[in-house]
């Protein structure tokens, strides 16, 4: 969870701890989104939705100023329902009808994030990693009960 909040400090520990160079990974973004672009989100929607019609959207991202790039990039994450799987696309911001590209998705903040929060895992993952979720909950509740059966017992032994 740490990695996922905080890639930057998390990969410079890593670094620190192994003694060993990590290099960071290339960024589509990394700085404040744009503060007015080239397509709007409803363009961008349908270019998304066009390069895999059989997909729900699931995410866009606004382009935010990036170093080296040579025009913003919008990203789109679609949700192939049937193959239970994730489709990134990347949309350069410019005008006119650029076609979706796929994107590259890789590296270890993916992988972690993917550890985490199951997508693109096989069903016995998602749910152990719903039970992993759930854990926190019932040991709470389990750990109330038999606090207030314990009270309850040394209460009516007292009497």
């Amino acid at each position: 969870g740490v990695y996922i909040s905080f890639p930057q400090s998390a990969r410079a520990l890593a670094q620190w701890v192994t003694q060993s160079e990590i290099p960071n990974p290339p960024r589509a973004g990394g700085g404040s989104p744009l503060k007015k672009t080239e397509l709007s989100i409803d363009a961008v929607a349908a270019i998304a939705r066009a390069a895999a019609p059989e997909a729900q959207l699931a995410r866009l991202t606004l382009p935010s100023k990036s170093k080296g790039a040579e025009a913003p990039v919008w990203r789109a994450d679609l949700r192939d329902m049937r193959a239970n799987k994730t489709l990134p696309f990347k949309i350069t911001d410019e005008a006119g009808a650029p076609a979706a590209q796929p994107a590259e998705v890789n590296g270890p903040a993916l992988a972690m994030r993917r550890l985490h929060d199951g997508n693109d895992q096989a069903l016995l993952w998602r749910v152990i990693v719903s039970l992993g979720g759930l854990a926190p909950a019932v040991l709470g509740v389990t750990g109330i009960v038999l606090w207030l059966r314990r009270r309850a017992l040394q209460i009516n032994s007292a009497s």
